[in-house]
């Protein structure tokens, strides 16, 4: 029991000096604050092991700030890969795979770069269509890699009248080019059922701050055609400027640009409608443009100064309760 009551006072953190000597012993220590010293220490080890298992495993919310704002000067978007994935669905099995059964082609898919310049000229670059090669998306098209050896980036300057932009255009398969094509009635019969669809997804790029990492993700667009319609769709993509500021101690920050959402806008025209107005034909033509708004966010995880910092005003307010052992001990002495 003796031993016990020494072991403890061993630990008292709120022992007082003697005012003089009393044999070894230079200060006062009683179990109390011995007792109070363990928890104390107790407390503290494991509220120290919670936040630093919180730091370390990115569970401690960083600091983000976003602000919206409506640019009109030059604004682009660097595209170094397929943003888009498409295919017609007929009972959900992609047609590329249902033409091939059938030994006949439904559908053509033509996809353009088109940038448009100042003095009102244009360039059209028409671009090549491969099978994607994520597993994820068997039997879809994506545009294919060797696309990107050139700038493809997305750009627009509303003020000075210059911009590009990708576009799909979607139309029965042409016998004048293609020799086994599907009369335009097959056409018609197979693409007009309710059951049968064309879908698409638009690749995005999103900071996940509880993995420090950029992740893409795909967000998907259905389509039904019309025969006495077609489909008019731009798809304006909104750009986000992405500030991340990590670090243990001495910080770094690095910047991406990626688009972060799109706003989906349809119009409808009749065949002979679109036609004399754009030049346009078949079921749908979707585009994807740059919006003038563009997003900046800033993101700053903390430092471990900061979570340290947290600890330390735990730890002083553990503290204040040495405050009741002082008091004993300076009682006890003036008895």
């Amino acid at each position: 029991m003796v031993f016990g009551e020494k072991f403890i006072k061993e630990f008292d953190l709120f022992s007082r000096p003697f005012a003089f000597f009393v044999g070894s012993q230079k200060s006062r220590t009683t179990c109390i604050g011995g007792f109070l010293s363990l928890s104390i220490i107790c407390v503290s080890f494991v509220y120290f092991y919670y936040i630093m298992n919180l730091y370390f495993s990115n569970k401690i919310e960083p600091k983000i700030t976003q602000s919206m704002k409506i640019e009109s000067d030059l604004r682009e978007i660097q595209i170094n890969d397929s943003i888009l994935i498409m295919e017609m669905l007929i009972n959900g099995q992609p047609l590329k795979q249902y033409e091939k059964q059938v030994n006949k082609v439904f559908l053509n898919y033509n996809v353009y770069y088109e940038q448009y310049f100042q003095n009102g000229s244009s360039n059209y670059t028409n671009l090549k269509l491969t099978q994607c090669k994520d597993p994820k998306f068997s039997g879809y098209q994506c545009l294919d890699q060797s696309t990107f050896q050139y700038n493809m980036d997305i750009y627009n300057n509303p003020l000075q009248n210059i911009s590009s932009d990708y576009s799909i255009q979607i139309t029965p398969c042409d016998n004048t080019t293609v020799s086994n094509c599907a009369t335009l009635d097959e056409i018609n019969n197979l693409i007009f059922q309710p059951s049968n669809y064309f879908q698409i997804y638009t690749k995005i790029r999103q900071y996940d701050s509880s993995e420090r990492q950029y992740k893409d993700s795909y967000k998907s667009e259905y389509f039904f055609f019309d025969p006495s319609m077609i489909t008019y769709t731009r798809f304006d993509l909104l750009a986000a400027t992405t500030s991340v500021t990590e670090g243990l101690i001495l910080q770094s920050t690095q910047i991406q640009n990626n688009i972060q959402d799109y706003q989906r806008i349809d119009t409808y025209f009749t065949q002979t409608g679109i036609q004399q107005r754009m030049n346009i034909s078949g079921f749908a033509y979707i585009v994807y443009e740059l919006n003038q708004a563009r997003n900046y966010i800033t993101i700053q995880h903390a430092m471990i100064t900061e979570v340290l910092a947290q600890f330390m005003s735990i730890f002083n307010s553990l503290l204040t309760v040495g405050i009741l052992d002082y008091q004993q001990n300076h009682i006890q002495l003036k008895i």
